[in-house]
């Protein structure tokens, strides 16, 4: 590469830089990558939910006990109360 292209290769960089599109591209990326988290945890948390539901329905119908639906999703018996207590508000 001759000094010119070089040169003239280096002005551009600088001056996306200075005009803001390198900054303005990686604001862009930072954002999506934050949306795709988000609709990532939401579905974790959506999936977590319906389990919930699940399992609260079971142990309503008299199917299995509390301590069987806290079981099946990592819970202690009272973390399970509790979160059944908030989704009913």
């Amino acid at each position: 590469m001759s000094k010119i292209n070089y040169v003239n290769n280096l002005k551009k960089g600088w001056g996306d830089i200075v005009r803001g599109k390198i900054l303005e591209y990686n604001a862009k990326t930072i954002k999506n990558e934050g949306i795709k988290e988000g609709i990532k945890e939401g579905i974790k948390e959506g999936e977590f939910r319906g389990k919930i539901e699940i399992l609260y329905d079971l142990v309503k119908d008299g199917v299995i006990d509390i301590k069987e639906a806290a079981k099946r999703i990592n819970l202690s018996e009272d973390e399970f109360i509790s979160l059944i207590e908030r989704a009913k508000k």
